[in-house]
């Protein structure tokens, strides 16, 4: 029999058109809300101009802080907790791609708290993480990081040089606003990075020692969704359809991977990416047919499932193997198409740094839940793969 946990307290609205529901959930709870956002392409597409006159509709005060970077230092968070504490908001709302949400979330939770974001790391920080902040909204406006229905966010910590997380159950935001139609702006080439983001969600969920009978449905439906439209949005950004699948399948990846972790790739793309400045799903993207690859001899079953999630028109009586070659195949070739870098020396990386990368890769819980035990030296040879 199973016995498994699952908690996800987050009110979902989802669809085209579902970004007018944003009035109502924050009227109910507060009259003054802080809207956090990137530098740019959230103004220019006149997102936030709409946001805001959604909020002033419904008798919601709107303060702006859009100072976020594509990779957030604490630094930043703490700067806009100084302000969020003087303005004394009553409600957060994040909208952006999966940085923006992250610090929304931990802005939200830690205006109530007394010290500085540091203090927060780690497993000791959910200790001190004990009561609810500020209620959060999130936004996303990207289909790749699920952020808006997990309970963790990520920074760079520039006084240990490591990505680091600060995660709690009151991080989980009080409601998520999905509307694909936020999606149809984004350039091509953030469509690739996040859609792959998205799809390793989903595998390394599927794959992973935490995984359950209600996290692999989830995480099962998720690839099914981005493999059958990722390509579809990043030809055609105009393709709605495509871009709905898209919004869900990231969606239903973070509602799968918030319980039950992830796995190798992502362990190891948090310190190649901070080092390196390679976007987090490019870094996914180069890593995932490897993972898979490493995975191979203790998931057979499971890669061999997802199948039918890449092939649905090939109902071949093929082996077990044969799929399993396939669908790690193909993974490749999708990066390949959306025009995924393939290698780690072309974007900088040196051989000299492995070392450390791989080290750093064991600081991250997700090495934790790969579906087979890795190494230090492990986790090099993978670097190799794709250097």
């Amino acid at each position: 029999m199973n016995s498994f946990h699952y908690y996800l307290p987050v009110k979902i609205h989802f669809g085209i058109g579902s970004l007018g529901k944003v009035g109502d959930e924050a009227i109910a709870m507060g009259k003054r809300a802080v809207i956090v956002c990137g530098k740019k392409s959230m103004k220019e597409n006149g997102a936030i101009d709409q946001l805001i006159h959604l909020l002033k509709e419904k008798g919601v005060e709107c303060i702006l802080w859009d100072g976020i970077d594509p990779e957030p230092e604490v630094v930043a968070l703490n700067q806009a907790l100084l302000q969020i504490k003087d303005e004394k908001v009553d409600i957060v709302i994040g909208i952006g791609g999966g940085s923006t949400l992250d610090l929304g979330k931990a802005l939200a939770l830690l205006a109530e708290y007394p010290e500085k974001a540091e203090a927060y790391f780690g497993s000791q920080g959910v200790q001190k993480l004990n009561k609810p902040g500020i209620p959060y909204i999130a936004i996303p406006t990207t289909a790749g990081t699920g952020s808006e229905v997990t309970n963790n966010s990520v920074f760079i910590n520039a006084s240990t040089g490591l990505k680091q997380s600060i995660a709690s159950p009151f991080m989980f935001p009080k409601a998520a606003v999905i509307d694909p139609d936020l999606t149809k702006g984004v350039p091509p080439k953030v469509t690739a990075a996040s859609g792959m983001d998205a799809l390793t969600h989903g595998i390394e969920s599927y794959l992973s020692r935490g995984a359950n009978d209600i996290t692999k449905t989830l995480a099962y439906k998720s690839v099914k969704l981005i493999s059958r439209s990722l390509k579809r949005a990043y030809d055609h950004p105009g393709d709605m359809e495509a871009r709905a699948d898209m919004a869900e399948g990231s969606l239903m990846a973070g509602m799968a991977f918030g319980n039950s972790g992830l796995g190798i790739a992502h362990g190891i793309s948090h310190p190649l990416g901070y080092h390196f400045h390679i976007p987090h799903g490019v870094a996914n993207a180069m890593l995932l047919p490897k993972a898979l690859k490493f995975n191979r001899e203790v998931a057979k079953i499971e890669i061999a499932n997802l199948y039918e999630c890449f092939f649905a028109e090939n109902k071949a009586n093929y082996s077990m193997g044969l799929k399993v070659d396939a669908v790690i195949s193909h993974v490749e070739e999708l990066a390949r198409q959306l025009n995924i870098p393939q290698s780690l020396k072309n974007l900088g990386v040196k051989k000299a740094a492995f070392e450390q990368i791989a080290l750093e890769s064991f600081s991250s819980r997700s090495i934790k839940y790969n579906k087979r035990e890795a190494t230090v030296q492990d986790v090099k040879k993978i670097l190799e793969e794709i250097y």
